[in-house]
């Protein structure tokens, strides 16, 4: 019979699960029962934002033992359309989400006087600079609200110190570089000939302006009196007005 592999192979998310289990020691320790509730709802707060934060490093985590492990990829070409022949593990690069900062393991091919790829990096798509997307829209959320002091310390209330007012200010002004090719493409095109127009119109419970109103002979208000019997005080709704006397 073969003889199974018993090798030990390490819990990406057993970091995670020991401060899950930390946490609730504490919360049940009697010196948090005597906290208030603001106390304790603090403590859960930066707690759970870390253990969040090691969920997320062993989800990295593994899949990068996960590409590791794989087979290499017959060729990888990189942006200049030539082969990366060679296969190098272990290259990490950090980010900062809203958790806190993370570190992130691929594989890098490379090949002789030509910039490196990571086919990881497509992958997940991670962005050139440090920040990720979540913590880029919150710059924006929070910039289109009040200052940018004020945003980065609302971000750092949130997710911890992972973002510092300059970088908010770049970060804003690269989510605004397309958009003027947004609102290019929600410009409607020219009406010509060929197209049909569509008229809706709903007056009803529209208030007419009373120096707009056509005066009518006192025999034509009568008349529609008689087949709309309306009180006076709605004919500047109707759009009728009776002729001065």
């Amino acid at each position: 019979m073969e003889r199974y592999d018993t090798l030990d192979v390490p819990d990406p998310f057993a970091c995670a699960m020991e401060a899950a289990l930390s946490l609730a020691v504490r919360l049940s320790a009697p010196g948090t029962a005597a906290m208030d509730h603001a106390a304790v709802e603090s403590l859960i707060e930066t707690d759970g934002r870390e253990i969040l934060r090691r969920f997320f490093q062993g989800h990295l985590d593994l899949r990068a033992r996960r590409e590791e492990n794989s087979t290499p990829p017959s060729e990888v070409t990189g942006p200049d359309g030539q082969p990366r022949t060679h296969r190098e593990t272990g290259r990490p690069r950090q980010l900062r989400c809203v958790f806190g900062t993370v570190s992130v393991r691929r594989c890098a091919c490379r090949s002789r006087g030509r910039a490196d790829v990571h086919p990881a990096d497509a992958e997940l798509s991670l962005p050139r600079c440090l920040h990720s997307q979540g913590i880029k829209r919150l710059a924006v959320r929070e910039a289109i609200r009040s200052s940018y002091d004020q945003a980065v310390e609302a971000i750092g209330d949130r997710c911890g110190r992972v973002l510092g007012k300059r970088r908010a200010q770049s970060l804003v002004i690269e989510a605004a570089a397309d958009i003027d090719a947004f609102y290019h493409d929600k410009i409607a095109s020219a009406c010509t000939s060929d197209m049909p127009l569509v008229i809706q119109v709903d007056s009803k419970g529209v208030v007419m302006r009373p120096e707009a109103l056509r005066v009518l002979p006192s025999g034509a208000v009568a008349v529609i009196s008689h087949m709309w019997p309306l009180p006076p005080v709605l004919w500047t709704r109707t759009g009728v007005a009776p002729a001065s006397t």
